[in-house]
């Protein structure tokens, strides 16, 4: 599905690609394999537990009037036990606002983000994963890739409790690092590792020593043990740091379904 907004005009209200914000007892919505761009905002979710969100591109999310209507990528509040994974949020024309924002209070406990990527997020105010106003508890960032952001990871009047995880996630240029609860095979890369990151292709190349993210990962379990191609994990005996595990060939296009629903704005 595809769902384009009117661009980065001046609003008036928010502008939201999808807003799902029941405040209520709603629960279990899945939201797969779809395009959301030229919104104020791409996603609310409010008061909806056990949310999966995967094979999303996010771009273009901006305002003109963005100091008054602040643009977010996938914005979360009083949700629980969500998924985020399979994904990519990208600068376009505009950037994708917040990437995955955690705001304004409320609980956000047992997210699960894995397996994204977040790349050319380079402007003022953005970043690729925020946390605001509250401690996190349970929230587990997998496998995700990091290329030349402003911020990977913000903490704002907020932590991440001893339950959470951050693990085998792979960071290239600029953006800081990712360390939320407790941190293991994280790797900043001080040598390009992708097959041609100049093509926006985020596959790691075969290269197995120090500083590349091939064979250095740690082990997660069979629920994260699939990359975004559907490429299992630790296949070759030992598992790679970042949203691909290596193999020769793999595609890292996100196809669209042959004849897309298109839900616009005039």
């Amino acid at each position: 599905m595809d769902l384009q907004g009117p661009g980065a005009i001046n609003y008036t209200g928010d502008g939201r690609g999808i807003d799902d914000t029941p405040f209520s007892s709603a629960r279990n919505h899945t939201f797969s394999h779809m395009k959301i761009w030229d919104w104020e905002s791409g996603v609310y979710i409010a008061g909806a537990n056990y949310p999966i969100f995967e094979y999303i591109e996010m771009y273009n999310i901006m305002a003109a009037n963005w100091s008054t209507y602040h643009p977010n990528g996938i914005y979360i509040i009083g949700s629980d036990y969500g998924i985020v994974r399979y994904s990519k949020f990208r600068y376009g024309v505009n950037g994708c606002g917040e990437g995955v924002v955690f705001s304004d209070g409320g609980s956000w406990r047992n997210w699960e983000i894995y397996g994204n990527l977040f790349y050319d997020l380079i402007g003022g105010g953005l970043k690729s994963i925020q946390y605001q106003d509250a401690p996190t508890q349970g929230v587990k960032i997998y496998n995700n890739t990091f290329v030349n952001n402003q911020v990977n990871l913000y903490m704002s009047s907020a932590s991440c409790d001893a339950s959470s995880e951050s693990r085998n996630n792979l960071i290239y240029g600029s953006g800081g690092g990712i360390n939320c609860g407790i941190s293991s095979n994280n790797l900043t890369a001080s040598s390009n590792p992708f097959a041609n990151s100049g093509a926006k292709d985020f596959h790691i190349v075969s290269t197995i020593g120090t500083g590349y993210p091939r064979n250095a990962g740690t082990v997660l379990g069979i629920t994260y043990n699939t990359d975004m191609d559907g490429v299992t994990r630790g296949a070759d005996g030992a598992w790679d740091i970042g949203a691909y595990e290596n193999k020769s060939g793999a595609s890292s296009v996100i196809y669209p379904p042959a004849s897309p629903i298109i839900l616009g704005i005039e």
